[in-house]
């Protein structure tokens, strides 16, 4: 008896709507709102013959795992998957290497603020085109160092 041949749909960027795109909702809504797939598709940027990089992001996400495995990824490992080039394991290792680095910042390298114009500053990096409703400030410690910022965009 044959087996049912399973029909594989891969659906590309240029297919979805507009406003479902991974590229154009991070500008919509900024990057927190995005899935891993997503943001790990706007990285790729492309994906191989027959399967569109949002499934490629999906597939290599599943075969490492998630996120946390993805990091652990070595250079060799990527580039054994399908549809990751030597550019494009370059580019995740990359970005994963900075967002480690960053994950790392010491208290002494966060920011300092010693007025109201350093808070302005602070708070603009985060926010910028962002209609703010509500804002909660966090008490600092006596060093005057940012800790964090909440707010309900």
């Amino acid at each position: 008896m044959a087996q049912p041949t399973q029909t594989r749909y891969s659906s590309m960027i240029r297919d979805l709507p507009t406003t479902e795109r991974p590229r154009e909702r991070l500008k919509n809504y900024g990057s927190s709102s995005l899935s891993n797939v997503e943001l790990l598709a706007i990285l790729l940027r492309t994906g191989v013959k027959g399967e569109g990089v949002v499934s490629l992001a999906t597939r290599v996400l599943g075969r490492f795992q998630g996120l946390a495995g993805l990091a652990r990824a070595s250079y060799t490992e990527l580039c054994s998957e399908h549809g990751i080039s030597e550019a494009k394991a370059c580019q995740l290792l990359s970005a994963l290497e900075l967002g480690r680095r960053y994950a790392s910042l010491q208290p002494e390298e966060t920011p300092v603020i010693s007025s109201p114009q350093d808070v302005a500053n602070l708070l603009s990096l985060g926010c910028r085109g962002a209609k703010i409703r509500q804002f909660k400030p966090r008490t600092a410690p006596s060093r005057c160092q940012a800790l964090g910022r909440r707010s309900s965009l």
